[in-house]
């Protein structure tokens, strides 16, 4: 690395100083804080989700070659909206990987501008890190609190860039904890301080995360779905089954959960695998009955909203999977809960409209497909 690519490090301020003199903060409460107060910013400004080809069409606009009269005037109102602190427009895990899997540099790095522009570098934490949380305040809402205190949900589901695959700790057991505490909160000041091109840029150019799903797979699932077809007799039941299957899925999550519930509880006591195999199959099955009780609404987003679509496209005998259900519905489960506007495809919304579902009118968020729809919505914004 030459000094030319160090260039964008020594732009940014050094806090190192400033922790080594204040070794008494509490490095894990002062990143906390600085989430909470980003997620209050975060709440407080009109939230719009925009799935890949919404960037993509944002970035052609942004660099002088926009697809129609239409997007340039969407990304005008984007800009304008966003400078007078009307609205955000976040990314989320989802949207990144498909940003670093663009394979010319050149464009990618002009996306990333875009985002820095519109999302001011902010993002969704990713799903399981989501659903590891919505789990937590479930139980909380129900009366498993204890000496827990955590806030709303909402307000703590927003990072920073250099965090959209979850948040990590550095640790070292060669320095001493106040040492370590001070360079966590200096690490984390840099990152925060990052632009979404900086990160970008640092990262190369190798493709990330998952593979496209290939066409063999999908003629399987769809053969095993219509196997399958006549195994439900309801579609509550057909969802539970696919809450079940989720909740499997995420076995080791739940087990961290209860365990996280026993030690915030003044449980400091060794766990046997037995005993923890046994705290996550209890949560499993308390999550299970309250959604065959239909006693959840909203309050479990990431389960909901990814067994509820799964589940809508396994009822509908006739239709086939798609190369892209698998990633729209980890778009759906995140935009849905945490923002004020979801624009997608036509396809996708009208899966989430369905009269089946209505996931938009469940978690109140209006859901945009078409850019004159987009438009008209900015509009409206632009003279409020």
């Amino acid at each position: 690395m030459d000094n030319k690519d160090m260039d964008w490090l020594r732009s940014k301020s050094n806090t190192l100083k400033f922790h080594f003199s204040h070794m008494e903060l509490d490095a894990s409460k002062y990143i906390q804080t600085k989430r909470i107060e980003l997620g209050q910013q975060v709440l407080a400004l009109h939230r719009i989700y925009l799935d890949t080809k919404q960037w993509i069409q944002m970035r052609d606009a942004a660099i002088g070659r926009p697809r129609n009269e239409i997007q340039s005037n969407i990304f005008d109102h984007l800009k304008s909206l966003r400078k007078s602190g009307t609205i955000i427009c976040p990314v989320s895990y989802s949207v990144f990987v498909e940003l670093m899997n663009q394979s010319d540099e050149q464009t990618r790095l002009a996306t990333a501008r875009v985002i820095d522009e519109l999302a001011g570098g902010c993002c969704i934490l990713p799903p399981h890190v989501l659903t590891e949380r919505e789990i937590l305040y479930f139980l909380l809402q129900h009366g498993v609190n204890g000496r827990i205190q955590i806030a709303p949900t909402p307000a703590v589901v927003w990072t920073k860039i250099p965090f959209v695959f979850g948040e990590f700790v550095p640790q070292s057991s060669a320095l001493k904890p106040e040492v370590m505490g001070a360079i966590r909160r200096s690490m984390d000041d840099l990152l925060c301080d990052l632009t979404v091109e900086e990160f970008v840029s640092q990262l190369g150019t190798r493709t990330w995360g998952i593979k496209a799903v290939e066409s063999n797979f999908l003629a399987e699932i769809s053969q095993g779905k219509r196997d399958h077809a006549n195994d439900h007799s309801s579609f509550h039941q057909l969802l539970c089954s696919e809450v079940a299957g989720i909740l499997d899925a995420h076995r080791n999550m739940l087990e961290h959960v209860m365990i996280f519930c026993a030690e915030m509880n003044g449980v400091t006591a060794g766990v046997s695998d037995a005993e923890r195999e046994s705290g996550g199959k209890m949560l499993a099955d308390l999550i299970y009955s309250a959604f065959k009780h239909k006693k959840v609404k909203d309050q479990l987003p990431q389960i909901h909203i990814g067994a509820s679509l799964h589940a809508a496209l396994r009822w509908d005998k006739n239709r086939k999977y798609e190369f892209n259900d698998f990633e729209d519905i980890r778009h759906a489960s995140v935009a849905l809960p945490y923002f004020d506007v979801f624009c997608t495809e036509r396809g996708l919304c009208h899966q989430i409209r369905q009269k089946l579902l209505k996931l938009d009118e469940v978690y109140s968020t209006k859901v945009i497909s078409g850019d004159d729809e987009f438009l008209a919505h900015l509009d409206l914004l632009m003279g409020a």
